[in-house]
């Protein structure tokens, strides 16, 4: 595998995630399938490198298009009444 500098690869990258945000729900579709079967429609496997940059991509375009309860990684911490704390699963089994 040849070696980029990393002012280059950051290069290429900005540009990358650019034009990203312009492509359309069908092309995020087809990335997240390749992110999930870890191939590309047609059939070839993601070397590691296409497969961070699909992640890249996907996540660059949910960031611009969609609602943050509907990105990929969203965590729904919930809300707490005032005072109400909150256990962790390890707490709540100390607890038993």
């Amino acid at each position: 595998m040849m070696s980029v500098e990393p002012e280059v690869a950051a290069d290429k990258l900005q540009k990358i995630l650019r034009h990203a945000v312009s492509l359309d729900e069908e092309m995020i579709t087809s990335f997240r399938q390749a992110i999930e079967l870890g191939r590309f429609p047609e059939g070839r496997r993601l070397v590691s490198e296409e497969l961070a940059l699909c992640i890249q991509v996907v996540i660059a375009w949910e960031a611009v298009h969609l609602p943050e309860q509907q990105r990929t990684a969203y965590i729904d911490r919930g809300t707490k009444m005032e005072g109400e704390r909150c256990e962790t699963e390890a707490q709540s089994v100390l607890l038993r």
